[in-house]
């Protein structure tokens, strides 16, 4: 519909515009003359209206093969949530779920399929290579397979945590959430880690190369997403696809363990964007 329309008003308004400017032309020309012209003077108009169809054509195509949500889940209770002291000792990467923990993936997991439409079959992880969040990772992948889903797993270090420096000493941590409260989350940086900004400039590539390889044509389509990191991480994710401002950001409360947020796919498939639909906690 979209072609028609728009090729036969291309061609009545070349046709109008044509008779116009050239009546003398059109009499003293004969046919095989007039053929001629018109292929001179409007070959590269058609040429280019074509490609141009060809294009949106195209565009529409890789959107609507993009998946149908995105869902961004921070890692289940740690056993530093539950004893901060064990940062003294235990690098950060190493840090493992808590009993209690394991129970929040797999409820998180079943809260997760109850959202996921009947059609979708393939799902694909995107994790932090961190330990507690590819242990919140393989109890999701577990519960999605024993209901029947297609699940493929992929370790991404981009969506690691803010590095805070290979070990947190609980005293030196107090001054430096001090200053970070001074500071801001997005610009404060830990001495020997990052800042904010980082993490934020680290997700933004995280994000080109999700949306390349969805828009690959021989790439095997997941019709669902579902992204395995850290709460900061889920903030300056979404603030980066949203545009959100840094002031704004300042404001989002920290995600849950377990907490999830859902992303859909636009039904306006010529925009090809996601929508939040889970909503975000705020300070006022």
């Amino acid at each position: 519909m979209f072609y028609n329309s728009y090729f036969k008003m291309e061609k009545l308004l070349i046709l109008v515009n044509f008779i116009k400017d050239n009546k003398k032309l059109l009499i003293s020309f004969g046919l095989t003359g007039l053929f001629i012209y018109l292929i001179k003077k409007y070959f590269k108009i058609v040429i280019g209206n074509v490609g141009l169809i060809f294009s949106r054509y195209t565009t529409l195509a890789r959107f609507k093969k993009r998946p149908k949500k995105i869902f961004l889940i921070r890692h289940g209770e740690s056993e530093a949530n539950v004893d901060a002291k064990r940062y003294d000792d235990t690098p950060d990467n190493k840090i493992q779920l808590s009993p209690q923990g394991k129970l929040q993936a797999k409820k998180a997991a079943e809260n997760m399929l109850l959202n996921i439409p009947k059609e979708c079959k393939k799902v694909k992880f995107f994790v932090s290579p961190f330990t507690r969040t590819k242990q919140t990772a393989e109890i999701l992948y577990k519960t999605f397979e024993e209901n029947g889903l297609e699940c493929s797993s992929q370790e991404d270090p981009r969506l690691r945590e803010q590095e805070m420096g290979n070990y947190q000493n609980q005293e030196r941590m107090k001054i430096i959430f001090k200053e970070r409260h001074q500071v801001g989350k997005f610009f404060y940086r830990v001495k020997g880690g990052e800042s904010g900004a980082d993490v934020y400039d680290r997700a933004s590539q995280f994000l080109e190369t999700l949306f390349r390889e969805m828009d690959m044509y021989h790439r095997d389509k997941a019709d669902i997403l579902v992204i395995v990191t850290h709460g900061l991480y889920m903030r300056l994710l979404l603030m980066r696809y949203f545009k959100w401002s840094v002031q704004y950001f300042e404001k989002l409360k920290n995600p849950e363990n377990t907490e999830t947020w859902m992303l859909e796919k636009n039904l306006d498939l010529e925009k090809g964007k996601y929508k939040l639909i889970t909503e975000i906690k705020v300070d006022n």
